[in-house]
């Protein structure tokens, strides 16, 4: 197809033109691999259709080719994997995949769960995740939702306005990984805003494991009722600002490992509703709390250097 052709389709060029069916049965891989093959070599836009698309382990090219990929929205546009223990989404092997945004669609989990993530980020610098929404099977979820590896680089990512309701799972929301010490620090600058994550009583361990992580910013966002579930463990130099816990298994939970700790954090402007008891330990230094509220809710437990 001709650059001409896709520049007089610049808003958008639906994945149905290239034989997706989104019925929840056609797996539509192919065509979605078909349509980023033909986008010229700058990328383009690719719209999803409404309904439930059927896919597994489409790769996202490495820039140049910027592939942006849009659904209608939550609910109206649902993506699911093809098989047991399949990622939907990862970059090309090598990584290099930049600027892209992906937005507007649910994300239901195999009919038998996965024991992998549904989203693989490694190797993806300044892409945009946007308004997306995790449902359970019924019975069970992903492992991770989103995993951020520093294999080959994850850095200056936004996931914004990610949103898990009453759900089962996934075991992990937002998972922070490396290859030991050495790439603790290739997954960085990531910004986590507007989550909304609530009243998810089954399934779900950990919200956001940033322990892996450095200069993390975790924003603006409302974790709530997730009664077996860890909201934030943060990593290196990681921002935590501004955000609503309350009821969740532990909201905040300092940790140390060989290959990320949560050292010199910022936990600053946030609100606790419920009785919240932080253990800093040990081998943990340099935290700064500052106006977080209400100040009745809040004991921390500081064994650690140079905490204020």
């Amino acid at each position: 197809l001709s650059d001409q052709w896709f520049l007089e389709n610049r808003f958008g060029i639906p994945l149905n033109w290239f034989g997706a069916k989104a019925d929840g049965s056609t797996d539509d891989t192919t065509a979605w691999n078909n349509a980023i093959t033909a986008l010229p070599a700058t990328g383009g836009i690719l719209l999803i259709p409404p309904g439930t698309s059927i896919i597994g382990d489409v790769q996202l090219p490495a820039h140049p080719k910027v592939v942006h990929i849009l659904g209608r929205g939550p609910r109206v546009t649902i993506l699911r994997p093809n098989a047991i223990n399949t990622r939907l989404l990862r970059s090309v092997a090598g990584g290099g995949v930049l600027y892209n945004t992906i937005a507007g669609f649910s994300i239901q989990a195999h009919a038998s769960g996965s024991t992998g993530e549904a989203v693989d980020m490694n190797g993806m610098r300044s892409t945009k995740w946007l308004d997306i929404e995790f449902m359970s099977n019924g019975t069970g979820n992903f492992a991770k939702g989103f995993l951020l590896r520093a294999n080959d680089l994850c850095y200056g990512n936004l996931l914004e306005h990610i949103t898990v309701q009453a759900q089962t799972g996934p075991t992990t929301l937002i998972s922070f990984e490396n290859n030991g010490a050495g790439s603790a620090f290739n997954a960085n600058r990531n910004h986590l805003r507007n989550f909304w994550v609530n009243a998810n009583a089954t399934g779900m361990t950990t919200i956001i494991d940033a322990r892996r992580s450095a200069l993390t910013t975790i924003e603006e966002s409302l974790f709530e009722g997730n009664s077996l579930a860890k909201a934030v463990i943060p990593g290196t130099a990681n921002a935590i600002k501004r955000n609503w816990f309350e009821l969740n298994s532990l909201n905040i939970d300092p940790q140390t490992g060989a290959d990320g700790a949560s050292n010199d954090v910022t936990l600053e402007a946030n609100y606790f509703g419920s009785a919240t008891t932080i253990t800093i330990p040990a081998t943990i230094q340099n935290w700064l709390m500052l106006n977080n509220s209400p100040e009745a809710n809040i004991t921390v437990v500081d064994s650690g250097t140079n905490n204020l």
